[in-house]
């Protein structure tokens, strides 16, 4: 096809042909020949993945005797080992203590003597070990402390959205797995969450059709919000051609102001921080990220923007840079 293509291009002088025709011509004749000659391999590896799906669906139908096991935890220096039968999981001493804090605090009631704390524990890292792994813990990134601290002490945010366990600042967030996470403090899903009032960060993972759906939401939410209600999205500022999500904030009538913050100027917190092979905490975020503060008329007369208050968030996303560690520049996929 490639050979054919370039002789079109020679003979065009001599006999004009638009490239639509051509490539409808081509295929035409390409269709045929591939029909013919790999067709029934085509059939053959789609055969294969059929069997294959249904064995396992076949497999996991089968009920399995409960495990009498219970997690086990061994302790390190800086580091914990987490293991269930033939499961092992390391966790860093750090986020163990956080997680652990966590429980305590949310779970006071249900489980007074952290009985169950272990296996809530193995459940919640091992469902985030399964779903993200390594490759997918960019969509687990977070905002630095900084940002955090002032994002609270100028906004009076006191909750993330699209957050978890393990990278959440404040102890009250929403997140994707709520029937693991709630006992360390999730509320459930962003998407089912309605609040009437109250002043939130919002860090979507950046998958365009995730932080669409979260624009449309957030415009929902501060329409139906009964008292003071403030946004603060963080969204990569995907401007060639502009992103559906960059419209919606930009032309929100709640919109109060925004800004942006040039990549390589700020750092993130890693999406796989707690696990103790890695060698930093922080990397150099390498995209431009796009702040909206969105407020309804009461959460303007709570939490006024002033200039003081952007120049204070925009130090904040400098001063983080210092965190971060250059060689992880490209850690996250943008």
């Amino acid at each position: 096809k490639l050979k054919e293509t370039q002789q079109w291009y020679q003979r065009r002088v001599r006999a004009p042909e638009t490239i639509d025709n051509f490539e409808r011509r081509l295929n035409d004749r390409c269709a045929p020949f591939f029909k013919i000659y790999y067709f029934r391999d085509v059939k053959i590896m789609y055969n294969r993945f059929t069997e294959k799906a249904a064995s396992l669906v076949k497999e996991l139908n089968v009920p399995k005797t409960p495990s009498t096991q219970i997690p086990r935890i061994e302790f390190y220096s800086n580091s914990c080992l987490l293991s269930f039968e033939k499961d092992n999981l390391r966790l860093l001493l750090s986020h163990y203590q956080k997680l652990k804090s966590l429980y305590q605090f949310h779970c006071a009631e249900i489980d007074p003597e952290n009985k169950h704390f272990e296996e809530r524990l193995y459940c919640l890292l091992r469902r985030h070990k399964t779903c993200f792994g390594k490759q997918g813990a960019g969509f687990q990134a977070a905002a630095p402390s900084p940002v955090f601290e002032t994002l609270a002490s100028e906004f009076g945010v006191c909750q993330e959205s699209f957050a978890s366990p393990l990278n959440c600042y404040f102890p009250r967030f929403t997140s994707a797995f709520p029937d693991v996470d709630c006992y360390f403090g999730s509320l459930g899903s962003f998407f089912d969450f309605e609040p009437s009032e109250g002043s939130f960060q919002l860090g979507t993972p950046n998958v365009e059709e995730v932080m669409k759906e979260a624009s449309i939401r957030v415009e929902k939410l501060l329409d139906n919000a009964t008292g003071p209600m403030t946004f603060v999205a963080l969204v990569p500022n995907w401007i060639k051609p502009p992103a559906e999500f960059l419209l919606v904030y930009s032309n929100s009538r709640f919109l109060r102001c925004d800004f942006l913050v040039k990549g390589n100027d700020y750092s993130y917190v890693r999406g796989d921080q707690q696990e103790p092979s890695n060698c930093a905490r922080h990397f150099l975020a390498p995209f431009d990220t796009r702040v909206f503060v969105l407020q309804n008329d009461q959460g303007k007369l709570m939490w006024p923007v002033t200039e003081q208050k952007i120049r204070k968030l925009k130090s904040a996303f400098k001063a983080s840079k210092c965190l971060s560690d250059p060689n992880l520049s490209q850690y996250i996929n943008i």
